[in-house]
C-alpha cells in the first residue's frame, strides 16, 4: 500500500490499492465502494493534508463501511463543507465590497454643508468568521 514507505498513502498510490484485486475485495467486502479513488481518498482525509496516515485509512474506511448511503452520507458532507467554504468567502467579499461603497458614501454625505445635518448613524461591524481549506479535485 505503501509504496515509498513514507507511513503515508497518497492519492496516486490509493489509485494502485484500488487496482490490487486482493484489496478491492477486502473493501468489497466492507461495502465500500471504490470506483472512485478521488472521492474515497478525499473522504479519508479529514484533516485535507493531502495524503493518508495509515490509521487515517483504517479509520476512514471503518467509517465507510456498510450499505453505500455511508459512503453517499459522507460525500454529501464533504460537499456541504465545500459549499459552507464558497459561502464563507462570499460573505466576506460581500462585505468588503459594501464596505467599499460605504466609506465614500459616508464622505459624500457628510460633505461641507453637513454642520447642520446629523452624520448616518453607524453600524457595528460584521464579524468575520473561519473557514475550512478548500478541496478541489485534481485535472
Amino acid at each position: 500500500a505503501d509504496e515509498d514507505g513514507s507511513g503515508l498513502i497518497t492519492l496516486s498510490e490509493l489509485e494502485n490499492i484500488l487496482q490490487d484485486e486482493m484489496m478491492n475485495a477486502q473493501l468489497s467486502a466492507l461495502e465500500i465502494d471504490c470506483s472512485d479513488a478521488w472521492t474515497l481518498f478525499k473522504l479519508i482525509d479529514v484533516d485535507r493534508s493531502g495524503v493518508l496516515e495509515i490509521n487515517e485509512f483504517i479509520n476512514g474506511c471503518e467509517q465507510l463501511k456498510g450499505s453505500a448511503k455511508g459512503l453517499d452520507v459522507a460525500n454529501m458532507s464533504a460537499e456541504f463543507r465545500n459549499l459552507a467554504t464558497k459561502l464563507v468567502r462570499f460573505m466576506r467579499s460581500t462585505e468588503d465590497h459594501l464596505l467599499a461603497i460605504r466609506t465614500p458614501t459616508q464622505q459624500q454625505l457628510a460633505g461641507p454643508h453637513s454642520r447642520s445635518r446629523s452624520a448616518p448613524p453607524q453600524s457595528a461591524p460584521l464579524q468575520k468568521s473561519t473557514s475550512l481549506p478548500p478541496y478541489s479535485k485534481p485535472k
